[in-house]
């Protein structure tokens, strides 16, 4: 697993869907090969009104023991077979749950 994914959707089309403001002014235009360590549009609840607000966060995964991202510890082509070896992952994959974000045609 590379990281890389697509996005068609640009910035004002998210924003349109989930019926929510931008709080940056990056343009987010469609992305056909997004790598990890590039900004991105995010739908986050907002820390002060609590309503929904697309913001911009750095795509990639951060251990859970992290206390940030680390460049020395590449993270993007974590393999699953490894993941009981590694001290990255070993304190939270048990019972960990995943999400994944898909807009509807």
């Amino acid at each position: 697993m590379c990281g890389r994914y697509y996005r068609i959707a640009d910035k004002q089309a998210i924003v349109d869907h989930f019926h929510s403001p931008a709080a940056t002014d990056e343009p987010f235009p469609p992305g056909y090969n997004i790598a990890p360590g590039t900004t991105q549009p995010v739908i986050r609840q907002g820390r002060d009104t609590g309503a929904r607000e697309l913001v911009g966060m750095r795509w990639g995964l951060v251990g859970f023991a992290s206390n940030g991202p680390d460049p020395t510890r590449v993270t993007f082509n974590a393999r699953s077979e490894n993941l009981t070896k590694s001290d990255l992952w070993r304190v939270h994959h048990h019972g960990s749950k995943s999400y994944a974000l898909s807009m509807p045609n």
